[in-house]
């Protein structure tokens, strides 16, 4: 029996990327990154806060809490546009499994953003703590949406030549998702216990910024193969012209605009 990966087979034809599917891109790709550069400077603003084993979550909590809001409601967006410039290059059942799954989680993203979360020193649970706490376990399905949309769109026939593209683009997420069980692992090693001792915030911060980091480089591949489609039709175009003897628009002239009278 053969060990070696299966190779998903090009089978699937779609449309171009649309103009609109480039500006989801872009916005998927400024939001991604708006996403890490809000949480690094977190670290720096509230310092109270210690990376080593405190969640990123709980940057809520501190007097600039807000602005961790917003990073999740800029992750949310971010999932939401790459969902939306993607969609019309997926055609099989796991590539839209995978649009599903990246949808669920824009959607807990908000929530997290929404509901704050508790601290971890607080001895009893409150009901927004709660809900962040699910919203948060939701947004995990970012890894499985990951592998689903790449291998569907390594199937797409316009997609080929990106491949290699599409397995680069899909190791952040990877990451990210090495790091969730890496997180669960320390918890299950504490027995649950939260503090100095039980250092679960490092792989916390990787994981959640491995998925953001996955959207950012998918979103620009998209970018990519969208311009690259727009420029073989430009070329396209301008051959079937040449071979016709057909002038270009801005160039034709009509035998009246010959006639007429020069401006002064």
């Amino acid at each position: 029996m053969s060990t070696r990966l299966r190779i998903p087979k090009s089978n699937v034809v779609t449309g171009p990327l649309t103009a609109a599917s480039r500006t989801f891109a872009t916005t998927s790709a400024s939001t991604a990154g708006a996403f890490v550069l809000i949480l690094v400077a977190l670290h720096a603003i509230e310092p109270e806060f210690d990376p080593s084993w405190r969640f990123i979550s709980e940057y809520q909590l501190g007097g600039w809490g807000w602005l961790m809001s917003l990073a999740f409601v800029c992750l949310s967006v971010s999932a939401t546009t790459l969902v939306l410039a993607a969609r019309s290059q997926i055609r099989t059942v796991g590539g839209r499994i995978g649009l599903g799954l990246l949808a669920l989680s824009a959607v807990a993203f908000l929530v997290a953003g929404v509901f704050r979360t508790d601290s971890l020193l607080a001895e009893t649970a409150t009901t927004t703590g709660m809900i962040h706490n699910t919203a948060a376990a939701v947004g995990g399905f970012v890894p499985l949406a990951a592998y689903l949309i790449a291998w569907s769109l390594a199937r797409n026939v316009a997609w080929r030549a990106y491949r290699p593209a599409l397995w680069w683009v899909t190791v952040p997420a990877i990451v990210g998702d090495l790091a969730a069980w890496a997180q669960n692992a320390v918890l299950m090693t504490s027995g649950g216990a939260f503090g100095p001792g039980t250092p679960v915030g490092w792989p916390n911060r990787l994981l959640i910024v491995g998925f953001a980091v996955w959207m950012l480089v998918a979103a620009l591949l998209v970018r990519v193969v969208a311009r690259a489609a727009s420029d073989t039709a430009d070329a396209s175009d301008t051959a079937v012209a040449s071979d016709t003897g057909v002038a270009a628009p801005d160039s034709v002239t009509t035998a009246a605009d010959r006639a007429a009278p020069p401006r002064p």
